[in-house]
């Protein structure tokens, strides 16, 4: 329980961190891609595992050309587009939200199991 507490305050943390600055900042692009790099490095640091690393760069890629996708047909545009009519600090965006879901994920899902056998086990000790 206190490693899941801990995970998402720690995930929590770093949405903030994350979503104030795409919010105060999304007319700074240069800044804003460094603030999201260092987000980034931090998350990759703490969880650097090789899955979460291609995790991170393949969702980061991917999601911002497939934005790059639907903007070409015209759902929606971006106010300073950098690359292929997003902006550069997009992918960082997508690898970080990446991450986000994916640790949250394996949290909850380890919480889960670990809760049910436990409460199995509890369970047999009564009868």
């Amino acid at each position: 329980m206190k490693r899941l507490l801990r995970a998402f305050l720690y995930s929590c943390l770093l949405a903030v961190i994350s979503l104030l600055s795409v919010s105060m900042l999304w007319n700074e692009p240069a800044l804003l891609a460094g603030i999201l790099a260092i987000v980034s490095a931090l998350m990759l640091l703490v969880w650097r595992s090789r899955e979460d690393i291609l995790t991170y760069f393949i969702c980061g890629i991917t999601g911002a050309l497939a934005e790059s996708f639907a903007i070409g047909f015209g759902a929606w545009t971006y106010a300073f587009p950098n690359i292929m009519r997003v902006p550069y600090w997009l992918p960082f965006l997508w690898g970080i939200a990446a991450l986000f879901m994916k640790r949250i994920s394996v949290e909850v899902h380890d919480f889960v199991r670990n809760r049910r056998s436990y409460s199995l086990a509890e369970i047999k000790s009564k009868i």
